[in-house]
């Protein structure tokens, strides 16, 4: 017992560490990547898609730099071990893009059928598009491989998945607290994003599946609907119009500040335990 403590402890403190290094790398990064280019972080709510990509590029080789670090010379495992494993996982890409498409899809309905909002289509500008895909797909692959791949693994070495994942869920919340409009449905969302995209890998530690649905969410939201990403606003394919702010449509914080993201998200999350669960109980099964 009190070796399992003394590694739980360890394990605690190589994740307060990571937090500190990686707070100090990308943002040392960013500044001076920042200053270099001339982009002024004083209007970091107002940089334009392009400034964003770039701070984005930096924080993708901060990030990934700090974790492989960690994972190379702390942990003493293989970068791969996060859960990169692309074996009878190329469903995952799919099925985590269509889970995305459908929750937001279905949301967008609700408000709609509402007359909570009014749309418009905007000339498709091919340049704008790849830019966010190119953003949304670093944000993604940097907080799934820090959060999930080495905060979520390293816990469910020590504690239980289900604390594991509350756990590293609340970090995950606490790591957008700086977004722009931050609202109260926001904190509880990004609470239940991070249940969402961990729920998965608690039953099988590979990342492909959070990350397809990490990158979908976010360029189904702010690249294709015009709903702001996290409080973010970037260009998109149609343009909304809320003829007010309410808890229904999330306002400008976006779909994410909503209380149907809330209510959909919980369905998804209990959803992907219950399969999982029986596809557990169903092995077991057939093994006795």
């Amino acid at each position: 017992m009190g070796s399992q403590k003394k590694v739980a402890w360890r394990v605690a403190g190589r994740i307060i560490l990571l937090l500190i290094a990686y707070l100090f790398v990308v943002v040392v990064l960013q500044f001076l990547g920042a200053d270099f280019m001339g982009i002024d972080l004083a209007k970091f709510q107002d940089l334009t898609l392009q400034e964003n990509l770039i701070m984005q590029c930096l924080g993708f080789i901060g990030t990934f730099g700090v974790v492989f670090l960690f994972r190379r010379y702390l942990d003493r495992k293989s970068f791969g071990s996060l859960g990169f494993s692309f074996k009878d996982r190329w469903r995952d890409l799919l099925v985590g893009g269509a889970l995305a498409a459908v929750l937001i899809g279905v949301g967008t309905l609700v408000i709609i059928t509402s007359g909570d909002v009014s749309f418009t289509y905007n000339l498709l500008d091919w340049n704008s598009l790849g830019y966010a895909w190119m953003l949304f797909l670093l944000v993604a692959l940097c907080e799934e491989v820090f959060v999930r791949g080495y905060v979520l693994n390293n816990l469910l070495s020590v504690t239980n998945r289900y604390l594991a994942l509350v756990i590293s869920s609340i970090i995950f919340m606490l790591m957008h607290g700086l977004n722009p409009n931050m609202s109260g449905l926001g904190w509880l969302n990004l609470f239940l994003a991070g249940l969402l995209l961990g729920s998965t890998y608690v039953y099988t530690q590979n990342l492909w599946f959070p990350i397809s649905l990490h990158l979908f969410w976010n360029f189904i939201q702010g690249s294709v609907l015009d709903y702001n990403v996290s409080g973010l606003d970037i260009n998109s394919i149609l343009s909304f119009e809320f003829t007010s702010v309410t808890s229904l449509n999330g306002g400008k914080f976006g779909f994410e500040g909503s209380i149907i993201c809330t209510i959909l998200s919980l369905i998804a999350i209990i959803g992907i335990h219950v399969y999982f669960l029986r596809k557990e109980k169903s092995k077991q099964d057939r093994a006795i």
